[in-house]
């Protein structure tokens, strides 16, 4: 139950941050006018927690990524250190095995939103 964390680090004054390609995330409250203005179902999809801040993307993985590389680098460290095609790979396989779907596809395939695995 995410929505918990982020409840529970909001009322701690945690800053939140939720990412999101289609409105359905934790924390695209933040912009549910806009969700619901240009989404398909927007409306009914939408999520209305709203995070402090909100990344909109065309993948949040990557997005995910992106933020991770950000404060790890931001903290001395080098993002390839945490952040490569082999640990992601892992990252997906185990979330399958934990009994996750891709989300475009709705089947257990290594993909992500529709986009089949593919190492850089």
């Amino acid at each position: 139950d995410t929505d918990s964390l982020f409840i529970a680090g909001k009322s701690r004054g945690i800053p939140t941050i939720g990412s999101g390609d289609g409105g359905n995330e934790l924390g695209m409250g933040k912009v549910l006018p806009a969700i619901e203005a240009n989404i398909p179902m927007g409306r009914e999809i939408g999520c209305h927690f709203a995070a402090d801040m909100a990344i909109a993307c065309g993948i949040c993985n990557w997005s995910c990524w992106a933020l991770g590389a950000a404060l790890l680098a931001l903290n001395g460290h080098a993002p390839s250190s945490v952040l490569s095609e082999r640990n992601e790979l892992e990252r997906l396989k185990r979330a399958l095995r934990a009994g996750a779907v891709d989300g475009v596809r709705g089947l257990d395939s290594v993909s992500v939103d529709g986009l089949d695995w593919s190492p850089i």
